[in-house]
């Protein structure tokens, strides 16, 4: 279950270490959430509720602050 989350988050970090805009890895993590919820509304799981309503609300909460097009920059490159 822990899972969905990590690999949600650790994409998004990755997207961002990889020259990736803030934008990039808000619609990529967005779009991960979605995927999450859509896979939690098929299982028949002891979690599914619990998931579903932990999925749910962060996703509602995602916001992204400040620039758009702000970048992790390598310095040494």
């Amino acid at each position: 279950m822990d899972g969905a989350f990590e690999e949600i988050w650790s994409g998004g970090a990755k997207l961002l270490l990889d020259g990736r805009t803030t934008k990039d890895a808000y619609i990529w993590i967005k779009e991960r959430y979605q995927y999450w919820i859509d896979y939690w509304e098929m299982k028949n799981h002891w979690a599914k509720a619990t998931m579903l309503s932990s999925l749910k609300q962060d996703l509602d909460a995602l916001k992204l602050l400040g620039q758009e097009d702000a970048k992790i920059v390598n310095e040494t490159q």
